[in-house]
């Protein structure tokens, strides 16, 4: 039993096989109880089934009921009720079938797959369900609001064709049913990022209806992840800085979306082109936008059971950072009695909130030998100074560069040091 249970598989072969093997049988004998004993020729009473064969009229002399007419001494004798049992026995072995499925997934699992393609209706898109998830948490641990019936039987379309449960037929019709919500043309669901580097491959994205933190994987041609423009951006330069580029979508046509070819053509889009030797973001330092982010990371040191670090709040503390599109990183100097001794710095994740459970994000530090406990020993002496650290931030833009602007936060403060023992935000 031990083995079956950290097997899984062998569950299932034994399910999809014996349940094949008693839909097959059904299927045989249900045809055999239905269509085998056919008169061929032989006169039958319809009510006995006595062999009639030399007897005049129409009357059995066993049975004794007087047959409408002589075609119904010719009728193909059909025994129902083996059939009823063998078409239960059919329904069991569907049953059988579907047992992996429904343990996995719900009653949604029993669905017939080309009903769930042609006939449910398409809310979201095919990269959704881990959003879904995401979005509807309102704190770490929390459970999600329960979803409706019809999201879960869309959810679940989606899995069978991204896991490649559907045949290909099958999710081509899906997709293309959900690229003639759009107006059946592919281009309007790729998003790009608004700023790029004029010498390096611009990354295109796939849309979804419901956006959030994952990201939307995609095909094109052989290469799997992110989908790329095959040319770098063009433009001719006006001067010094960015100016606007030309990116053009060239051959193959070829764009995989579940595993399924849709045809994409050529056509244009504008990105705005920066050269190498400036910044790819744009700089904010304001003093409002300052104050703002003072206010939303409240640099600190905190020790308790997880240790010793200095830390920010996170998306996910205080409304302070409502209205923050872009990437936020920081580099941090610490400081006792105006010499250094320590430094470091954080990246801020800025694609949606952070559900975690705490409410704080650690800095990766560099202490100077001793300088930490010295800093704890006189938090009154000690100074943290702040300013944002657009290495990282660029390489954050990098690595997403969709449904935000590309800039970033460049002005700088400074803090006394506060020790804390509670890494949650009490408001």
């Amino acid at each position: 039993m031990s083995t079956l249970t950290n097997n899984p598989w062998i569950l299932d072969t034994i399910c999809y096989v014996v349940g094949g093997a008693a839909i097959s049988l059904g299927i045989l004998f249900l045809l055999r109880a239905v269509f085998a004993d056919r008169a061929k020729g032989r006169r039958r009473c319809p009510g006995c089934w006595y062999d009639m064969a030399g007897v005049p009229g129409l009357q059995c002399p066993e049975c004794g009921q007087i047959a409408k007419g002589e075609a119904r001494l010719l009728r193909t004798r059909r025994r129902w009720r083996a059939a009823c049992v063998w078409m239960l026995v059919i329904v069991l072995g569907i049953g059988g079938t579907l047992t992996p499925r429904m343990s996995r997934h719900g009653l949604v699992g029993a669905m017939p797959t080309t009903a769930l393609v042609w006939w449910m209706p398409i809310k979201f898109g095919p990269y959704n369900q881990a959003q879904v998830w995401t979005t509807r948490m309102v704190m770490a641990g929390a459970t999600p609001a329960p979803r409706s019936w019809g999201e879960q039987l869309e959810d679940e379309m989606w899995r069978r064709v991204l896991v490649g449960e559907s045949w290909t037929w099958q999710s081509r019709a899906l997709i293309q049913r959900w690229l003639s919500l759009h107006g059946g043309s592919i281009e309007r669901l790729l998003e790009y990022p608004t700023r790029w580097r004029m010498d390096v491959a611009v990354p295109v994205r796939m849309a979804t209806f419901a956006r959030g933190w994952s990201p939307d994987y995609v095909k094109l041609g052989s290469q799997t992840g992110r989908l790329r423009l095959d040319t770098p951006a063009t433009t001719t330069r006006h001067g010094n800085g960015p100016t606007p580029g030309r990116m053009r979508v060239r051959e193959p046509l070829g764009v995989g979306v579940c595993g399924v070819t849709v045809p994409v053509g050529s056509f244009d889009v504008t990105i705005e082109g920066v050269e190498s030797e400036y910044p790819l973001l744009a700089k904010l330092d304001d003093d409002a936008l300052t104050a703002r982010i003072r206010a939303a990371t409240d640099p600190h040191l905190v020790e308790d059971a997880y240790g010793q670090d200095l830390v920010v709040w996170t998306r996910s503390a205080g409304p302070a950072w409502q209205g923050m599109d872009f990437p936020v990183c920081l580099h941090f100097l610490v400081t006792v009695d105006g010499r250094k001794v320590g430094s470091g710095a954080v990246m801020l994740n800025w694609t949606t909130l952070m559900w975690t459970e705490r409410d704080s994000l650690k800095a990766t530090m560099t202490w100077a030998p001793g300088g930490l406990e010295e800093l704890l020993a006189s938090p009154h002496k000690g100074r943290i100074q702040v300013s944002g650290n657009m290495t990282l931030a660029e390489w954050q833009y990098r690595e997403w560069p969709f449904e935000c602007r590309a800039v970033t936060w460049m002005g700088s403060f400074e803090v006394p040091v506060r020790v804390d023992s509670n890494r949650r935000r009490v408001e």
